[in-house]
């Protein structure tokens, strides 16, 4: 569950900044600059401490009147600097929000989980899963399997329908194993403005699957996309990219031609005796065990 935590962790620093997942997104950054309240404050202490040395140390209480004037010349310079990276970086966003393209990558996670996929496929997957409640499916090895043994050309990507515009899905060990010998359990999907935004994790690396929105979605197009993999995606993984999308993609055609496929299960603490945790939850839920229909 920490996952899942992580995810809603970074989901609300998104959630924090743009109202919803369509349009153009603002992609979260750290916060270098001291609030001002905060400042003034460490100003009037500074000014507090040269005037009580005024009297027995004007040297001292000079000095520091002077320490204070050039941090505030400082934080002035970088104050003006901040702005105008802010500008350029509001620049470059607006840039890659209007690029379309194929996703096509494997990338490193690096320590934990960071945002190490291409930021607006990460955005826009944290949105579309946060505003539609948390939800993960997880899918037994028998559902796995019978995705698997399924034609994936029989598979109609016009007539797929997905419950929820974002889904944490997760698989057993063993369908998916990359180059390195890393299973790829948890799987990414979203649909937003258009587009499918696909990528997987093996918990170090990430597969990014993903399809611009103006591309039609078909499996010839997908295959014509291995023809042009880049050069990371080889062997192993390229079977693994083929593996995922026939587990979300089939999943979700199972989702849409069958009558309550999906069941809403609660999500149950590890220990009774902690106290209940405050704010949103992630909710649980399964593929391929018919029982009732999730109301959202």
């Amino acid at each position: 569950m920490s996952y899942v935590k992580d995810l809603m962790a970074a989901a609300a620093k998104w959630t924090k900044l743009n109202p919803s997942a369509s349009g153009t997104l603002k992609v979260p950054r750290d916060e270098f600059l001291v609030e001002s309240d905060d400042l003034d404050r460490l100003f009037a202490d500074f000014e507090k401490t040269a005037r009580k040395r005024a009297a027995n140390d004007p040297a001292r209480s000079a000095e520091i009147l002077a320490n204070l004037e050039r941090v505030r010349a400082q934080h002035d310079e970088f104050v003006t600097a901040q702005r105008l990276i802010r500008e350029h970086e509001d620049a470059v966003e607006n840039s890659v929000n209007d690029t379309e393209g194929s996703g096509h990558a494997k990338l490193d996670m690096g320590s934990g989980y960071a945002v190490a996929t291409t930021p607006l496929v990460l955005g826009r997957w944290c949105l579309a899963w946060a505003y539609a409640g948390y939800n993960v499916f997880e899918l037994s090895n028998d559902f796995v399997a019978a995705m698997l043994l399924t034609d994936p050309r029989e598979i109609r990507f016009d007539d797929l329908r997905t419950p929820f515009p974002g889904i944490l899905i997760t698989i057993p060990s063993g369908f998916a194993t990359g180059i390195e010998g890393l299973p790829y359990t948890k799987l990414h999907l979203s649909y937003v403005d258009g587009a499918w935004n696909l990528y997987a994790t093996d918990g170090t690396h990430v597969l990014d699957t993903s399809v611009g929105k103006r591309q039609a979605l078909s499996w010839d197009f997908l295959e014509s996309l291995e023809t042009e993999e880049p050069e990371e995606i080889t062997g192993a993984d390229a079977d693994v990219v083929r593996t995922i999308r026939q587990i979300a993609f089939g999943m979700l055609a199972y989702v849409t031609t069958v009558d309550r496929a999906v069941e809403e299960r609660a999500v149950t603490t590890r220990s009774k005796k902690r106290p209940r945790e405050e704010g949103p939850r992630p909710r649980s839920t399964m593929s391929g065990a018919p029982s009732r229909s999730i109301r959202s």
